[in-house]
């Protein structure tokens, strides 16, 4: 068993700094369509932690551009090394689908997105 102090935790959500986050389908694919683009992550900011968990959420509001055309129902955000193309490094499932319609834009407020890193590993 490992036991993760908060100095290697911040360290691993440090990890996420710089880099894009993109939006998925169903099928774990990124969506391609008319208006989409991923956006640029700035990192995660410490929030608190429990007894298991040390929690991280996103500092500022994330937002991608407005759809230009439907973009269908979102299952999953990626975090990626490039604006395009590079590695998906991360990937997290949203609680239940979004739709995304032509007009509308996906937003994320301060700490919608958390990241909770174990005290203890194996």
């Amino acid at each position: 068993m490992i036991e993760v102090r908060r100095q290697l935790a911040d360290l691993i959500a440090g990890d996420f700094n710089e880099t894009y986050l993109g939006l998925l389908n169903q099928s774990k694919n990124e969506i391609n369509k008319s208006g989409y683009s991923r956006i640029n992550f700035t990192g995660f900011s410490f929030m608190s932690e429990d007894a298991d968990y040390f929690n991280y959420g996103n500092g500022s509001v994330l937002q991608f551009p407005i759809a230009n055309e439907d973009w269908g129902e979102i299952y999953y955000i990626g975090f990626y090394t490039a604006s395009s193309g590079g590695n998906l490094i991360a990937l997290f499932s949203l609680p239940s689908p979004i739709t995304i319609r032509i007009g509308q834009k996906v937003i994320f407020l301060p700490n919608m997105i958390i990241l909770k890193i174990p005290k203890t590993m194996t």
